[in-house]
């Protein structure tokens, strides 16, 4: 990876991938508008972090024209997951120091760039974190329902029914 241009932003923006070339640009082009439109003066990153994808999602990102300035990682070789990804945004988070850090899957097909204004502003206004609420059909999302939900809940006693949302 690259070094960044600043030593610090205010919003950072992950995106995991692993084989997305053909969806990545749209949900860049969609988070870049957002920023620019709700956050015009804050300093903002765009962030890949790549889990070995074999397609194109590398060169798709990086040919998206964007004014917030963009970055792309790719875990290392034997280093698959979203886990490891999100390990490396986090890492890279702490070293930029953002006031805001937003997370979206580099596949969703509904996301508009008021969902940047609707994450990022919470925590702008000192709340700590954001979680996504949504209905699902019953049958979908087995292992937020019967594992994720019943950890957070127990664990840190908080009713958050969608903690790995997206």
């Amino acid at each position: 990876m690259k070094l960044p241009k600043h030593s610090s932003y205010d919003i950072i923006c992950g995106v995991p991938s692993y084989n997305e070339g053909a969806r990545i640009a749209k949900v860049v082009k969609v988070l870049d508008k957002g920023l620019q439109k709700y956050f015009p003066r804050k300093r903002t990153l765009i962030l890949n972090g790549d889990g070995g994808s074999t397609d194109d999602t590398r060169e798709k990102f990086l040919s998206v024209e964007t004014k917030s300035e963009k970055l792309w990682f790719q875990t290392p070789k034997g280093v698959t997951g979203k886990g490891a990804v999100f390990d490396r945004f986090f890492r890279i988070g702490v070293m930029l120091k953002p006031k805001v850090m937003i997370v979206t899957d580099a596949d969703l097909e509904s996301v508009t760039p008021s969902w940047v204004y609707r994450f990022a502003t919470p925590i702008l206004n000192g709340k700590d974190f954001l979680v996504p609420y949504y209905i699902r059909h019953k049958y979908d999302g087995t292992i937020t329902n019967f594992i994720c939900y019943p950890f957070i809940h127990s664990v840190f006693n908080a009713d958050i029914r969608q903690p790995i949302g997206g």
